[in-house]
């Protein structure tokens, strides 16, 4: 228990902040991310969410539009689980500038996303978790056992090799928004249903 005097406010709350992270954050390179939902602020946000833009890489619309993307997956996605109950899918989006990240530890950083901050339910264990290092050049979706049905590997290289082609371009709000409602449609797709190869699915910001 950390007890502070008025005298020392300041210098508490910023150990208790830095507690805080170190337990809650995500592992990226060097880095380590904020929660979203539990410390907003250190992610850009104004309130709890499902992205974290410490380097503020995009405009505050571009934000305020990933994470309203985000909340939508979260509230029209239910995926069922080994108990028979279904469950909301998640999203969580780690974005930063740089983080010395090297290519055999990106799918490392993105299970430290799903695992950390908590992504997706836990008795479905359906999170999916998107990360990207600009500076490092480096991009990786990584997912839960319970979300892999349907968000397949193939249809991850698919997703990101079509991120990369608007990061070529420098469209990044546009790569990450687009990924995003990729993986939603194939989220809300019943198990019967044949891929949606197109993603999307007539988007104003689709290709």
């Amino acid at each position: 228990m950390f007890l502070c005097s008025d005298q020392y406010s300041d210098q508490c709350s910023s150990v208790l902040i830095s507690v805080l992270t170190s337990v809650h954050g995500a592992f990226i390179g060097e880095r380590v991310l904020s929660n979203p939902t539990s410390n907003p602020s250190e992610c850009g946000l104004d309130r709890p969410g499902y992205v974290c833009d410490p380097d503020r890489l995009l405009r505050p619309s571009e934000l305020l539009q990933v994470n309203a993307r985000l909340e939508d997956a979260r509230k029209s996605v239910r995926m069922p689980c080994s108990n028979s109950k279904k469950a909301p899918g998640e999203i969580a989006v780690a974005i930063v500038k740089r983080a010395k990240l090297k290519s055999d530890d990106a799918e490392s950083a993105a299970a430290s996303v799903l695992d950390r901050w908590g992504v997706g339910s836990a008795s479905c264990d359906n999170g999916v978790a998107l990360v990207l290092s600009i500076e490092d050049r480096l991009l990786y979706i990584k997912t839960g056992p319970g979300a892999k049905e349907r968000l397949t590997d193939s249809r991850l290289r698919s997703i990101m090799t079509s991120m990369r082609r608007s990061l070529r371009r420098g469209k990044l709000a546009k790569a990450i928004v687009n990924a995003i409602d990729q993986m939603t449609d194939e989220l809300r797709r019943p198990s019967w249903q044949p891929s949606l190869r197109g993603g999307c699915r007539g988007r104003t910001l689709c290709e």
